[in-house]
């Protein structure tokens, strides 16, 4: 019987987990290794800090693995060998006859260290009870928005922030005496979406009063003078700043035979394998390039690939015909007054990605709800 063992506990750890599971008899032992001890869905977590809806109704246990027979063990992974399928942790080595790597994406350290309040890091669900306190408290002054370089997780995440928090600020009177500005290092809101997509947001933004400041690279925060410095001379003093650090492979990525020239994995990107028998890798740990650079490191891509993975894993076990990535997805985009839209298609598409931007609505922010609770419900 086979010991197939998991890295990572995030929407492709989850759902690779959750489909072997299903498919495979108890005999064969599914492990699955995550540092935390709760899964927190990050679609969610915008909504904490605006009260529209709690952070731990967005998060389960992930020991709750054990109760589908799955066994769950919070442990910091300090190295791996995937020559030999090997892992050590700081709860003993492990060794599988399968190995899966779902590691997500790191910090820049050098752009998330200065995040003090009342600077924080947007996409840290810690920082959501001190957020929603810091905003609170602000009955004037200036919230920045700032994408601090790239790729980070969630594309559409940082603009849907600045939606949310104009629309709180409207609803409890302080919106005039609040300025709300956007900056980013990017030379558009959603490259990555295409120019329908941008340019909706751009518009959008510019609807409710939201300053976009594009192509503004080499942000440095500066907490005892609250101002964000870049590399142009420009400045963004704030009262309150919400920072997207750029993401980077972890250090137990970095540093292993896994590897790729810029740090991330690189897997065949139809079937996720690398270039090691039997070993896998998806989600935000992993490089998957298309015709304009990668697809977005989002929720529902590493799900996805999970999918992909424990087909891969049960056609060599079984022999089935496993499924292969086509790079087809979506993320949700929430704007202003309980509505979201979609942006949908194929992100391998040449010569671009092949996405469709879908009219805002309050049917897709409930798809958006649904996707957050119909996920936590099936996976734990």
């Amino acid at each position: 019987m086979a010991k197939i063992l998991i890295l990572g506990g995030g929407f492709g750890g989850l759902a690779c987990a959750n489909r072997l599971r299903a498919e495979l008899p108890p005999a064969h032992d599914i492990t699955l290794i995550d540092r935390r001890e709760r899964f927190t869905i990050g679609a969610a977590k915008l909504w904490h800090i605006v009260g529209l809806r709690d952070l731990e109704t967005s998060s389960r246990p992930l020991a709750r693995l054990e109760t589908k027979g799955i066994r769950f063990v919070q442990a910091d992974i300090a190295s791996f060998d995937p020559a030999v399928r090997t892992v050590e942790t700081t709860q003993g080595t492990f060794a599988a006859d399968f190995l899966v790597v779902a590691l997500g994406a790191a910090f820049a350290p050098k752009q998330v260290e200065p995040l003090k309040p009342p600077a924080f890091n947007l996409y840290d669900p810690r920082a959501m009870p001190d957020i929603g306190f810091a905003l609170a408290g602000l009955s004037e002054g200036r919230i920045v928005v700032c994408v601090m370089g790239v790729p980070y997780k969630c594309p559409p995440a940082p603009y849907e922030a600045a939606f949310l928090i104009d629309e709180h600020l409207r609803e409890t009177g302080r919106r005039d005496a609040i300025e709300l500005d956007v900056y980013t290092v990017q030379p558009s809101p959603l490259p990555v979406a295409g120019e329908e997509a941008s340019a909706r947001v751009s518009a959008a933004l510019a609807e409710r009063g939201i300053g976009l400041h594009a192509d503004h690279k080499g942000a440095v925060v500066d907490v005892p003078n609250r101002v964000a410095r870049f590399e142009d001379g420009a400045e963004a003093p704030f009262d309150v700043l919400l920072g997207v650090p750029a993401h980077v492979p972890p250090p137990v990525i970095a540093q292993s035979a896994l590897a790729g020239p810029k740090g991330w994995i690189e897997p065949d990107r139809a079937t996720l394998a690398t270039a090691f028998d039997h070993v896998y890798a998806m989600g935000d740990s992993v490089a998957i390039y298309n015709a304009v650079g990668e697809v977005p490191k989002a929720g529902v891509f590493a799900e996805a690939e999970g999918l992909v993975v424990a087909d891969q894993i049960l056609a060599a076990i079984d022999g089935r015909t496993p499924a292969t990535f086509d790079g087809h997805g979506y993320c949700f985009l929430e704007f202003a007054g309980g509505r979201a839209a979609k942006v949908e298609g194929d992100f391998l598409a040449d010569p671009k990605p092949a996405v469709v931007f879908t009219e805002p609505d309050t049917a897709t922010f409930e798809a958006k709800q649904r996707f957050v609770d119909e996920r936590l419900a099936a996976w734990l």
